[in-house]
């Protein structure tokens, strides 16, 4: 009763909600930080010589070394995505964005360092292609692309839409609410009288 089973053949089922539970000071606020802070390098772009966060396990020299890595598998009105990227604070090292489909994953992008392909199958449009490839030549090495790409004017483009489906997703849909924040909405109690109804 708690999957949400989608018509369309190539959706994937999805669950209602879930929960992780653990013992105190066992990661549970901290997994919650780690999904924020990689929504904050999203939406937020960055300036030349601004540094990313660098949250990475002191204790462990490994750790201390290695890039901070971030995976994310996205569901929206348009499709279901995977996109990622590692970074240490000084640079973007890899960032992918990838189209799912049940039996089969579609490369959108994928970036390593200074390079990057574009699946030319879906951007087949030369001058839009050539013009995504301008916008990464013009990235700083510390901005992501799906955020660069997103702050110039790309509606306008025919295969942009898992750019702006997975950037928007980040910026309006991933809420994050920690134990001390304070619910906003005592308002709507005065003014939304069907809100009022269904709360009580």
């Amino acid at each position: 009763n708690q999957v949400i089973r989608v018509k369309e053949h190539d959706n994937f089922p999805v669950l209602k909600g879930s929960i992780f539970y653990g013992a105190n000071a066992s990661g549970k606020a901290n997994l919650i930080k780690a999904i924020d802070t990689a929504r904050r390098i999203v939406i937020r772009m960055n300036q030349k010589g601004d540094m990313l966060p660098d949250n990475r396990f002191k204790l462990n020299a490994e750790c201390r070394k290695a890039p901070t890595k971030f995976e994310f598998e996205i569901k929206t009105e348009n499709g279901n995505y995977a996109y990622g990227f590692t970074f240490s604070p000084e640079n973007i090292k890899e960032e992918w964005l990838f189209l799912l489909k049940q039996k089969n994953e579609t490369l959108v992008f994928e970036r390593k360092n200074d390079t990057i392909n574009l699946n030319n199958k879906i951007f087949k449009n030369k001058k839009e292609y050539n013009r995504l490839l301008f916008m990464f030549e013009d990235l700083l090495p510390n901005q992501l692309y799906l955020t660069t790409v997103n702050n110039r004017n790309i509606q306008n483009m025919r295969n942009t839409k898992s750019f702006i489906d997975v950037y928007n997703w980040f910026d309006k849909n991933l809420l994050i609410i920690f134990p001390d924040d304070t619910f906003g909405s005592w308002r709507l109690f005065a003014i939304d009288d069907a809100f009022r109804e269904y709360m009580k």
